[in-house]
């Protein structure tokens, strides 16, 4: 059974992983078919936050009332590590998107 790691290399992983993340919030993606910008990383979540770029997949947010009122983009949370405490299979997808991109920039 694995836990969540312990030893300094362990959270060296981890904390390199959080880095690398966090420079690419405000960056746009393709994940699942579909355009996302990264919005958000909560670390102590182990979460990546990421918001549509298609607004026909916009959803309808209700009032205090449950009465329509207004337009918000989907938001996708990506988890960061798996069951194994390895990168997450949606993260890595992500960043194998996000490679080509960032080694045409540099």
């Amino acid at each position: 059974m694995h836990t969540r790691p312990t030893t300094p290399q362990g959270r060296h992983d981890r904390e390199a992983l959080l880095h690398q993340v966090r420079t690419l919030l405000g960056r746009r993606c393709r994940l699942r078919g579909a355009s996302w910008r990264l919005i958000d990383l909560l670390p102590g979540e182990e979460l990546l936050i990421l918001e549509s770029d298609d607004e026909h997949a916009a959803e309808i947010q209700a009032d205090q009332y449950g009465r329509p009122r207004q337009r918000r983009n989907t938001l996708l949370q990506v988890p960061l590590f798996d069951r194994h405490r390895c990168p997450s299979a949606p993260l890595r997808e992500l960043l194998d998107t996000l490679t080509p991109t960032l080694a045409r920039r540099h």
